[in-house]
């Protein structure tokens, strides 16, 4: 360890219409207590103001330079910050999102003076009616080494039997990597993919790394806004056809991974890595999946909890599973006899018929769909609906056996 070492840390910012959120961004950035930083700001060609209040924040603090771009997406954005970085380490952080002040002063002895080429920290969601979920990565503080990350982390992404359970948070904005790392892996994911990117460099980052450390600090707040989820629902054709596009790609590079790993390990690691397409293809992409698995399925069932269509369902979750799942059904004849959320009010502002769970007691149905991804979130759930007097037979969850790989080949016509 180099105790008296302050290594430069490259904070890189894809911002692309966010000026609603970005001051609370950038002010958690700038004033972070660890100042031998440099904040890179790349202005994806936004059109809302979001570059002129980049501008004004460079202009007051010359650790912060920004470079404006037409419109490429997030990935090409952050391929363009990471080819202007010169620090030690890389740090990504979006721009609706936000960091504790003391986040990169605390990682400083947890794993950068420590030199581990990948550094993980705390998460907490933050959802738009302010409620906090926090984000464990399920492994015990301190640094782990190359046999380490074969046998206990690419095999243990997460478990398959539990869908969708992480264990560990693959997402780029919670960590830092030393530059080198993701200056190698950063540039081999593909400019086209849109949804699922931070699983697809974070594998390729862990192919190659020697070491990582688990933190229990440095806090990253990722932030679920409202009206950013309904501008998802309401997407233009023009926005659907390049989501499509962008999960094909996204597929056709998951699919051709090839970590370095014993051959032992290659079945568990299949396993997860299956479970992890899945999960971002049914987050994204859930109309197209289900509609090509029902094509290619002789019982038509609702995908993939294994339930008959000919059954009176509550749906249970309006995030944007539950949306993508409640407009399938809807429009594909389901039997929907109630749609239902903890949030209810702040969907009905929106104009969406969703309902308080406790309408579920007065309903008349055969199961209760967990219409959310996380299955830690759908079970805590569960648990107040069963306390509230729903009984647990009725309540269905995502059934693992459904996902397989002939199923996702199906998907993208493989």
């Amino acid at each position: 360890m180099i105790m008296g070492w302050n290594p430069l840390i490259s904070v890189v910012i894809p911002v692309y219409n966010t000026k609603k959120y970005l001051h609370r961004c950038m002010e958690s950035v700038v004033n972070q207590t660890y100042r031998n930083l440099e904040i890179i700001c790349i202005d994806d060609g936004s059109t809302d103001g979001s570059g002129a209040m980049l501008d004004a924040y460079a202009a007051r603090d010359e650790r912060v330079r920004v470079v404006h771009q037409e419109n490429r997406g997030l990935v090409a954005s952050r391929k363009a910050g990471v080819a202007l970085a010169s620090g030690d380490y890389v740090s990504y952080v979006d721009s609706d999102d936000a960091i504790a002040l003391t986040r990169y002063e605390e990682l400083l002895d947890k794993g950068i003076r420590q030199r581990a080429d990948i550094i993980f920290a705390e998460v907490t969601q933050v959802y738009g009616d302010g409620r906090r979920l926090h984000m464990k990565n399920h492994y015990a503080e301190g640094m782990y080494g190359r046999r380490e990350i074969e046998h206990d982390i690419l095999t243990h992404l997460c478990d398959p039997a539990h869908f969708f359970t992480y264990g560990l948070r693959t997402y780029l904005w919670g960590v830092l990597f030393a530059r080198p790392l993701i200056c190698a892996c950063q540039p081999l994911v593909d400019d086209a993919i849109a949804y699922g990117e931070d699983v697809a460099c974070m594998i390729l980052c862990l192919d190659k790394a020697q070491s990582v450390y688990m933190a229990h600090a440095g806090m990253y707040f990722y932030y679920k806004n409202t009206d950013s989820m309904c501008h998802a629902r309401d997407a233009s054709p023009e926005a659907r056809a390049k989501a499509k596009r962008s999960m094909r790609a996204w597929h056709a590079q998951m699919r051709q991974l090839d970590v370095s790993i014993p051959a032992d390990l290659q079945p568990c690691f299949q396993k997860a890595l299956r479970s992890l397409i899945f999960y971002d293809v049914l987050m994204y992409d859930y109309a197209d999946a289900a509609g090509c698995v029902e094509k290619a399925d002789a019982a038509w069932k609702v995908f993939p909890f294994g339930v008959p269509w000919t059954k009176r369902i509550i749906l249970y979750g309006a995030g944007g599973l539950g949306m993508s799942l409640y407009r399938y059904l809807s429009q594909h004849g389901g039997h929907l006899a109630l749609w239902c959320d903890r949030a209810w009010k702040s969907y009905r502002a929106d104009g969406f018929d969703v309902h308080a769970p406790e309408e579920i007691l007065r309903a008349s149905y055969d199961c209760v769909l967990m219409a959310i991804g996380q299955y830690e979130v759908a079970e805590k759930a569960a648990i107040s609906l069963v306390e509230m007097g729903v009984p647990r037979e009725k309540i269905v969850f995502m059934d693992s056996r459904e996902l397989t790989w002939e199923r996702l080949d199906k998907i993208y016509g493989i």
